[in-house]
């Protein structure tokens, strides 16, 4: 069964960069501003160049073994930065936190970018988007692409700006039997996203 958690689960990431291996012996990308560093550079760099540099090391597979998560909460990331990154790493992450950066201040190159760089990673089985002022249009999108990530038990969209797109969530829980922890809480739903929901939880 479906559980819809309304709680708060997920703790701040450490503010220095780490990067260890995980339990299945993939590698945990955490924190951008170590492995962002540009020697010599005479400005402060921004979150969204810390995301271009990491991802062509990523590229150039500077940074080791198989990277399976990515947890960059509180990195500051617009749209453009977390298209830079995303398009760099393997397919096979497992675990992605893009909770409390800027992912609604969409870039004019990068559009929906995001989205079109999530459709990738079809083996997630946990996605945090927390926090970003998402809103109906991207978020219902995101839910019909998810819907191709069978593996996938937890989703994060709490503290976005859902209404309609409750919709959508509905839809995927609906057609998503893994699916065991969905976070809505702090989104405005009501009326017929609610109705929806609930449906998702009952079929």
């Amino acid at each position: 069964a479906v559980a819809c958690h309304v709680r708060e689960e997920f703790h701040k990431s450490a503010p220095q960069s780490a990067r260890r291996h995980g339990r299945n012996g993939g590698r945990t990308l955490r924190g951008l501003s170590e492995m962002g560093r540009s020697p010599g550079s005479a400005r402060r760099p921004t979150a969204d160049d810390l995301a271009e540099v990491v991802a062509a090391k990523v590229e150039a597979g500077e940074l080791g073994r198989q990277i399976s998560k990515v947890l960059l909460r509180e990195n500051g990331l617009t749209d453009l930065g977390a298209c830079h990154l995303l398009n760099a790493l393997p397919s096979t992450i497992t675990e992605l936190n893009l909770g409390d950066n800027r992912l609604h201040e969409v870039s004019p190159w990068a559009g929906m970018g995001l989205l079109k760089a999530l459709r990738r990673f079809t083996g997630l089985k946990q996605l945090v988007l927390a926090n970003n002022q998402l809103q109906d249009t991207m978020v219902d999108q995101l839910c019909t692409d998810l819907e191709l990530c069978r593996g996938l038990t937890k989703l994060d969209l709490s503290g976005n700006k859902i209404h309609r797109g409750g919709i959508g969530a509905g839809r995927l829980i609906s057609s998503h039997p893994n699916l065991e922890v969905l976070n809505l809480q702090w989104n405005s739903l009501g009326g017929s996203p609610a109705v929806a929901i609930t449906k998702g939880l009952l079929d």
